[in-house]
């Protein structure tokens, strides 16, 4: 019975969109007719093309709930992992327009609504890489489905019929050597489970080089617990912030910075 209520929470959650997309009529059409590709107009400027219901509860939550704002004021280097369609991409280039952004999504489907939403938004401070991060270098299985907001490293909890892709997998201190940089001002994750394998098991990782992170947790997905990186952060000199998914157990978001 507990999904009911739920399940009506997110349909709830179309009202709320409809003042801030100008053409909100199309979230109700893709929440009934998925899987097609929508362009949702939003009030303040924005333009994103989504396949998927999920994509616009996104949209709001970056854009009007503003569960990713950062507490820096002047970022020159952002790192954006798991950046799906591009949301929170799209959303750091038009709060820091000089900054140099890096979007990393593994999904080749995915990759592609990507780059048309950089593009849509002309967001010429972005650079797109399809590549998946980890805790290793390499090449992986990566498993996609139709709700590409789901689509993980972990093949747990995903609902849909799963696509299995062979993915590049890199890691943050490669990545930061291969664009050479010594500080990232925010590092943005939200990777379905592998925020785990990143912050935890990832050998040397330059913590003191990331002045911010703020990620979404998956306690779900693997046997790790959200607790973990709280006390590896604030371990690491991070003041934090935590907040639960105000719709969904075992997620939420992390807020650390200095």
């Amino acid at each position: 019975m507990k999904t009911i209520p739920r399940t009506l929470n997110y349909y709830q959650q179309i009202f709320y969109l409809a003042d801030c997309v100008a053409n909100w009529p199309l979230i109700v059409l893709s929440r009934f007719f998925p899987f097609i590709n929508y362009r949702l107009r939003l009030k303040t400027g924005p333009v994103f093309e989504i396949n998927h219901f999920l994509s616009a509860l996104t949209i709001k939550e970056v854009f009007y709930d503003d569960d990713y704002r950062p507490k820096t004021k002047n970022a020159k280097t952002i790192i954006d992992i798991g950046a799906n369609i591009g949301t929170c991409t799209v959303y750091m280039s038009r709060l820091f327009p000089k900054a140099k952004i890096y979007s990393l999504e593994p999904d080749p489907k995915t990759f592609q609504l990507l780059k048309t939403n950089k593009e849509l938004n002309h967001c010429t401070n972005v650079t797109l890489i399809n590549q998946a991060v980890s805790n290793n270098s390499g090449s992986t299985t990566f498993y996609s489905c139709q709700a590409n907001g789901l689509s993980s490293l972990s093949k747990t909890r995903l609902p849909y019929q799963v696509t299995k892709t062979r993915v590049q997998l890199t890691t943050i201190p490669d990545l930061m050597k291969q664009h050479r940089l010594e500080q990232v001002d925010i590092l943005k994750i939200d990777a379905e489970g592998a925020e785990f394998d990143i912050l935890l098991q990832t050998p040397r990782f330059p913590y003191p080089s990331i002045k911010e992170v703020i990620l979404e947790y998956h306690d779900a997905l693997t046997s790790h617990r959200h607790e973990e990186i709280v006390t590896r952060l604030h371990q690491a000199g991070y003041k934090l912030i935590t907040r639960p998914h105000p719709l969904e157990d075992n997620i939420g978001i992390i807020h650390a910075y200095r």
